[in-house]
């Protein structure tokens, strides 16, 4: 199975699952020790944001209406935020070109102060996969049912910053059926060798 680090998730119409029903998770994170995600398309109430700045002390943020996401399952009450890479603090880890993650409340104050990173996304908790587990949840069923668990899409900045939180799944599933059609359209040409 290929590497899905800086790849996204897209669970399949029939998943069930109500943590990942619908989701799209951006995988941060997928070697010998498991894989870690964050899922973007699921936001919770928009009063969380004004409770955060309270918690961290923030007072009189310049927008209240910052929308905060459910991440994933695991540690819920801690704090994340998914950003373009201008933005840098000494925890600041840069994941792919174009994307960064940042933990801390400093992140926070700055955006609530409007000195935040250009695109960003504040998450609560995080996906995670022990070793071998994300493996075989996308090998149970081969030959692969596009119905029964994961698909993967390359990961775009587009998805996760441009595209409304209602269309981001839609748009994923979309775009794993075009990729899926455009692999199996895709013919090599081979050059014909004859012998005399």
């Amino acid at each position: 199975m290929d590497n899905l680090s800086d790849k996204f998730l897209v669970a399949a119409p029939r998943l069930e699952d109500p943590r990942f029903k619908q989701s799209v998770v951006y995988v941060y994170k997928h070697d010998m020790d498991g894989a870690i995600g964050f899922i973007v398309n699921k936001p919770v109430n928009k009063s969380l944001w004004v409770e955060l700045c309270r918690t961290a002390g923030i007072k009189n943020p310049i927008d209240v209406n910052i929308p905060v996401y459910f991440g994933g399952p695991i540690d819920s009450q801690v704090g994340y935020v998914l950003h373009s890479p201008e933005y840098k603090s000494m925890l600041t880890e840069q994941v792919a070109p174009w994307l960064s993650i940042t933990q801390g409340i400093d992140i926070l104050v700055d955006i609530a102060q409007g000195l935040g990173p250009v695109n960003f996304q504040i998450t609560l908790g995080y996906s995670g996969w022990s070793p071998g587990q994300l493996e075989l949840e996308f090998e149970s069923n081969w030959p692969r049912d596009p119905n029964s668990g994961w698909m993967s899409i390359p990961a775009s900045r587009n998805l996760i910053f441009n595209t409304a939180d209602i269309d981001k799944w839609e748009t994923a599933v979309d775009g794993y059926a075009t990729n899926y059609i455009n692999d199996l359209l895709e013919f090599k040409s081979h050059e014909r060798t004859t012998k005399i």
